[in-house]
């Protein structure tokens, strides 16, 4: 059996609507499709490599991107060309540097699936993998999928539409460094677009500030206290600090980002906070009111349901 990478990319696409429960079907190589459980069981765990999970463009702006009549496209690209490019040239220079990127497909409407398909069969399956929701799941979900299906030893969470540049990965790798020694191999380091903040604010309306600012409370007030931009989609996690967070997360919307951090500090897995370079997508902004509204519901049970006993945090010993 060969090696597992030493890097592994998962590149989740999203469709909007309610999350609902999925049957997934998963392509490996062009191979043809093969049924995988809708809850993970520890043992089905595949063995430690290198991972990085991307976030993908909403799907209502893919939709006004399409235009009328028009079938949306598929952000995958801005994403895979800049990341494989870095990847191989990475790979190039450090032989022993080894990845995979794996597509999460959840339940797009778009050519996700075929146009990861063509990134498979030209960099080969041991490269690129791809994973198809058949019904959507959320974001949160889709990225869960994601990052359980890594064999990374390092898991990088990304916006597939290319916001944050790829290379900044180093950026979150010192930071990951900096947190040495890791207690029980556990440690995240979060991309921050907080040193941008003063910026956009003069660029936004009263309305979205208020919002955005008002989030950021709630965030503080009800669940994670020193991480100050908890929703920037590049984090970079050891696998064991993935599998632990990841393995207890319930929310499977946009907030899910929160929870994974309000996992983190209770389990007082070391995290760091690194400015990274971002730019904001035009179309890829979510809709500020019902999304805001959404998002501070969500936190909200969040708090509620770990207060109660609801939701547990998992207290197993990582493999």
């Amino acid at each position: 059996m060969a090696a597992p990478p030493s890097f592994a990319a998962v590149v989740p696409d999203l469709r909007s609507g309610p999350a609902r429960k999925p049957e997934l079907a998963a392509r490996r190589g062009g191979a043809g499709k093969r049924r995988l459980p809708h809850r993970w069981s520890r043992g089905s765990l595949p063995p430690p490599g290198y991972g990085v999970t991307a976030a993908p463009v909403p799907a209502r702006a893919r939709r006004r991107a399409g235009g009328p009549g028009r079938p949306p496209p598929a952000p995958v690209p801005l994403m895979m060309d800049e990341a494989l490019d870095y990847l191989e040239k990475r790979q190039k220079r450090d032989p022993s540097f080894t990845y995979e990127v794996i597509v999460v497909d959840d339940g797009s409407k778009d050519q996700t699936t075929e146009v990861a398909m063509k990134y498979c069969k030209k960099y080969g399956s041991d490269k690129v993998r791809v994973l198809s929701l058949v019904k959507n799941r959320g974001k949160g979900g889709a990225v869960r999928m994601g990052v359980l299906s890594c064999r990374g030893k390092k898991i990088l969470m990304a916006d597939a539409d290319g916001a944050t540049k790829f290379a900044d990965i180093e950026k979150v790798e010192e930071g990951l460094k900096h947190l040495q020694p890791w207690p029980n191999q556990m440690a995240i380091s979060c991309g921050s677009r907080a040193h941008l903040e003063k910026d956009s604010v003069a660029k936004r309306s009263y309305f979205r500030t208020l919002l955005m600012y008002g989030f950021h409370f709630l965030v503080w007030f009800l669940c994670v206290k020193k991480i100050r931009d908890t929703q920037c989609g590049f984090k970079l996690l050891t696998r064991e600090a993935a599998l632990r967070t990841f393995s207890t997360l319930h929310v499977e919307r946009w907030a899910f980002d929160v929870e994974l951090l309000y996992i983190a500090q209770h389990l007082r897995i070391p995290i760091a906070e690194v400015a990274v370079n971002w730019t904001e997508i035009e179309g890829s902004k979510l809709v500020p009111f019902w999304s805001w509204l959404q998002m501070g519901k969500d936190l909200l049970f969040i708090r509620l349901r770990y207060m109660t006993g609801a939701w547990q945090l998992e207290t197993r010993k990582c493999n």
